[in-house]
This record gives C-alpha cells, structure tokens and sequence, in this order.
C-alpha cells in the first residue's frame, strides 16, 4: 500500500501497484543510487539521490 513520508507531501508507492497503462505516471525520484549495480542504468530524468531524499 502506497503510504506518506515523514513530512506528509509526498507518498512512496511500491512498483508493483503502478498501472504501466496510464501514459501520465513519470519517475519523480530515484533514492540510493549509488548503490545501484553497475549494469543497471537508470533511463529517465528522474531526480538521484545518492543516499535518500534530502531532510
């Protein structure tokens, strides 16, 4: 289930929820990038946070 953040503005919403049907949905973040595999390439313009969001 989808479920706010500490400060109440924004939500984190697993993956597997999305509907890949609804052209609107965009990446607004992506959160431990840098430990990401190195093969794994991130293909959109969504913001990266090295660690997490910032406080």
């Amino acid at each position: 289930m989808p479920f706010p953040n500490d400060d109440q503005t924004t939500y984190w919403v697993p993956t597997g929820l999305i509907d890949q049907s609804d052209p609107g949905i965009k990446v607004g973040a992506h959160v431990f990038v840098d430990s990401k595999a190195s093969w794994d390439v991130i293909g959109d313009d969504g913001e990266q946070y090295a660690e997490g969001f910032p406080s």
